[in-house]
């Protein structure tokens, strides 16, 4: 990820959690950036990830997803994207 999605994402995870006016003054983003901008760090993210496991496409609704070699096994997200 770049270094404003890794700023960013980090934030937003930070316990407590800041609001936007301080996530925006931290990374002198405006407040409107701040959603869209982490839907993209997501969606990056999640292309990452992807990229790397043994899964190449979308979870899809109603899939469970289990890693090979582990006894994990994680429900399907909810929403069905598209990842470029």
């Amino acid at each position: 990820l770049t270094p404003t999605c890794q700023r960013l994402l980090r934030m937003l995870v930070a316990e407590p959690r800041p609001s936007y006016a301080e996530v925006s003054a931290a990374l002198e983003m405006p407040i409107g950036s701040i959603g869209p901008t982490r839907a993209r760090c997501l969606d990056r993210l999640r292309a990452s990830v992807l990229s790397l496991s043994a899964f190449p496409r979308a979870v899809v609704p109603g899939d469970n997803v289990t890693v090979p070699g582990d006894n994990v096994t994680v429900p399907g997200d909810k929403r069905r994207r598209e990842v470029s």
